[in-house]
Parts: structure tokens; sequence; C-alpha cells
């Protein structure tokens, strides 16, 4: 939510998280292994320390990947998709988007999968747990969105579109906002769909989702 001091406190914790992932792959302890990941990720994104991060990428890809298929091993599909996000990401700053999309492609049709039976309930209905599923969807469709984006395809218009609906779904108004502020991006600088009048309409919902703390994401 726009709250920069958060990666300080992940500076004095790195020693502790890397020590922590070195535990928790010996012992197996897969649960504690990715959160500890998602917070080196947030870490090492924040300061550019972009070869640390893919190294430990590199390290973990092997617990959870099948390597024949990308797919996931036997008994490590719940944190697949957090693993193979991470793949997406460092073969997006490659600029490999052929093999991006190819990946994420697969990652959002397997949360979109298990997120089938959440997103038929009524949203008061949604246990955490199914929540959360939700979540990971639309984090896959932005992500996917943003690939195509980058190589230029109209197909991220919809893809975005889904994950602008999925985010709200949860009340996810930050998730929401980028989805929008993406949308409003499209619309303005991809010649295929160009349409200004749209363009300032999902600028204008973006705005208005933003927390009011969120300087910078309301600024821009």
């Amino acid at each position: 939510e726009g709250k920069g001091e958060v990666v300080g406190l992940l500076r004095t914790e790195e020693d502790n998280l890397l020590h922590a992932c070195v535990l928790a792959r010996e012992h197996g302890w897969w649960s504690a292994l990715m959160g500890t990941m998602q917070g080196l990720r947030t870490f090492y994104r924040h300061t550019g320390r972009q070869a640390e991060w893919a190294r430990l990428v590199c390290e973990v890809v092997p617990q959870f990947v099948d390597p024949l298929t990308d797919g996931p091993l036997p008994g490590m599909e719940d944190d697949w998709s957090i693993v193979t996000g991470y793949r997406v990401g460092l073969a997006r700053e490659a600029r490999q988007l052929d093999k991006a999309e190819k990946l994420q492609q697969k990652r959002v049709e397997w949360n979109r999968q298990r997120a089938s039976s959440a997103v038929a309930l009524p949203p008061d209905r949604l246990s955490a747990k199914q929540r959360n599923g939700i979540r990971t969807l639309s984090v896959s469709l932005a992500e996917l969105g943003g690939i195509q984006r980058d190589l230029g395809q109209a197909g991220c218009v919809q893809s975005y579109n889904e994950d602008y609906s999925v985010a709200l779904r949860i009340d996810d108004q930050r998730g929401a906002a980028i989805s929008a502020f993406n949308l409003g991006r499209i619309y303005e600088e991809l010649p295929e769909v160009r349409d200004f009048d749209k363009a300032e309409d999902w600028y204008r919902r973006s705005h208005d989702l933003h927390s009011k703390n969120d300087r910078l994401g309301r600024g821009r």
C-alpha cells in the first residue's frame, strides 16, 4: 500500500531470512520456505538485487517443478504456482517474453481451475483459503496481461479485465486499482486498441480505488 518503510524492516532481517531458507530446504518445510521467499522477493525487488534473487529461485525450482512439463511435482501443487511466478518474473526481466507467456498461461489455467468452485460462491461465503485462491488467480491474470502488453497483444485487455473483476470480487481494491491503471495505459498506448475516452475512464477508476494513504499510486 505504498508503505516503503517495510523495506527497511526487511533489510534488518535479511540474514535471518536467508538462514531460514536454508533450514526450510534441509527439513522440507515448504510452506515456511515460501513465506521466507516472499519476504526476500519484496526486499530484493525494491533494492535492485536481482542477481541474488535469481540465484535463490534457481535453488528452489527443483523442489517444486517437473523439468519435463514445467508443471508441479506430486505433492507440491500448492506452492508450484508461486515458484512459477518467480520464474516468469525472471524471464520477463531477461526479455524472454515468449517463454514468460508460455509459463504464465500454464499458471493462469492452473489457478483458474483451482479457484473455479470458490469463484462461483457469494463473496460472504468465502473462506480465507478460498479468498486466497481467488487472489492468486487475480495476481496471475495481472502478470499475464503485463506480458501480453509487452508483446503488443490486444489479448492483454481481456486478461486485465478479468483480473479487475476477480479482484473486486474479494474486495482487493489495490489489485483492482493496479489493473485499472494498466487498462488505462493500454487504451492510451497500444495502437490496436487505442481509445482515449476509455483510457481516461480507467485512470479515474484507478485513482478512486487507490488508498488515500497511497499517494504515489494516486499521483500516478
